[in-house]
């Protein structure tokens, strides 16, 4: 059997060859702070929700559309990157992250707070395709452990900014939570414009919508497609309200709850930096069947848990984050060359504007009194992803 250390030091040694450590340091980063002040919004929710007066419905509704103006620029930012370069659009999206977060910071009321979060959806989805396409084609042979080392710098992003935000907006309050983040934004975008290579460096494919449509009639691309849609309706569903029934169903405090919720990411950055090596070692199938089926499991066990207990096994349900890395690889892998760029992000728009539907449904049934339903929804929809799971072709 390899030894562990030995190989973990032989990936990072094959990671940072050939002078693609710095992108991809830069891109981990540019991620962390995207994916991080995201989940500032869910954190403060609460807080927010009590100071300008909205109930779950209209949260719900809200992280609708974050999640949803997110989607919709997936496919434009493919486009976008096979035209200008992955260095361009990343710069471009973490500029307007912090134009974003500035607005969220000084808002006066719902409306505002609304345009924020559109806006903020909106430069966070500019980023997510090229971060993807750029580190697929530096990693050819090595793109869920390289994605992987990518989406785990996001949950680092998510344990660290969600749970000090919950910190932030209760002491001194939460509009300082998103101010704060403003210039860190602007200084990311600085890295970025140096560290990603150029347009001549990287070999882009154009895609198109078309280019997409077409592929779905491709089963490998039809079942992954499937999947991500029911996967990303249920974790955005469970991820837009944890917080709140943790604060609501399991009485808690809300700086208790943003703190379990950064603990859900924590865990979710070790699944991450794991799952690459995992589905490598024993198949991709495997692991996403038995990360969701884990996952399941824990969601249902987490609403029949007293109050503590439910706080301690809140941070495990991160397990499921391992499958986003994978899952993307596949579906990146699966296209056929010439659809790739665009005809990606057209899929990525598919199944995260469909999945965005998840929090406002959530939501509702928060306000009709289900919470512990609502919760229980998303393990119904994970329950139907690992039977999609299991039916996913081999790649050749």
């Amino acid at each position: 059997m390899a030894n562990p250390i030995v190989s973990a030091r032989r990936t990072g040694r094959l990671l940072v060859s050939g002078g693609r450590g710095a992108p991809l340091a830069a891109v981990a980063v540019g991620w962390f702070l995207a994916l991080g002040a995201r989940f500032v919004v869910p954190s403060v929710l609460p807080t927010v929700r009590a100071d300008l007066g909205f109930d779950n419905a209209t949260a719900g509704l809200l992280l609708t559309g974050l999640w949803g103006s997110y989607a919709v620029m997936q496919f434009p930012s493919g486009l976008l990157t096979d035209r200008v370069g992955e260095r361009h659009i990343l710069v471009a999206a973490t500029v307007l992250g912090g134009v974003a977060v500035a607005a969220l910071g000084t808002t006066a009321g719902l409306t505002t707070f609304a345009v924020g979060i559109i806006l903020y959806g909106l430069g966070t989805g500019l980023y997510a395709t090229p971060r993807v396409m750029v580190v697929s084609r530096l990693y050819p042979d090595q793109s869920d452990t390289a994605l992987g080392v990518v989406f785990a710098a996001g949950n680092v992003g998510n344990t660290v900014l969600p749970a000090a935000a919950g910190v932030v907006a209760t002491t001194v309050g939460w509009r300082v939570s998103f101010l704060a983040l403003a210039p860190v934004f602007f200084l990311v975008a600085g890295v970025l414009a140096v560290a990603v290579p150029s347009d001549g460096e990287t070999d882009r494919n154009a895609g198109s919508a078309r280019d997409g449509i077409r592929e779905l009639r491709r089963p490998p691309v039809l079942v992954v497609t499937i999947a991500l849609i029911l996967f990303a309706f249920g974790y955005q569903g469970l991820v837009g309200f944890l917080t709140t029934y943790l604060v609501e169903a399991k009485a808690a405090s809300p700086e208790t709850a943003s703190l379990a919720f950064g603990g859900f990411f924590a865990v979710g950055l070790l699944s991450q930096v794991v799952s690459g090596g995992v589905a490598a070692t024993y198949g991709r199938r495997t692991l996403l069947v038995g990360t969701v089926a884990f996952a399941v499991v824990g969601i249902v066990v987490l609403t029949m848990l007293p109050p503590t207990a439910a706080l301690v096994l809140t941070p495990v349900l991160g397990i499921q984050l391992g499958v986003w890395p994978v899952l993307n690889a596949y579906a990146y892998e699966a296209l056929s060359a010439g659809a790739r760029g665009g005809g990606f992000g057209f899929l990525r728009t598919v199944y995260l504007l469909l999945g965005s539907i998840g929090p406002v449904v959530v939501g509702t049934l928060f306000d009709t009194g289900l919470s512990s339903a609502g919760v229980g929804l998303c393990a119904a929809t994970f329950a139907v992803v690992i039977l999609v799971c299991a039916r996913l072709p081999v790649l050749d």
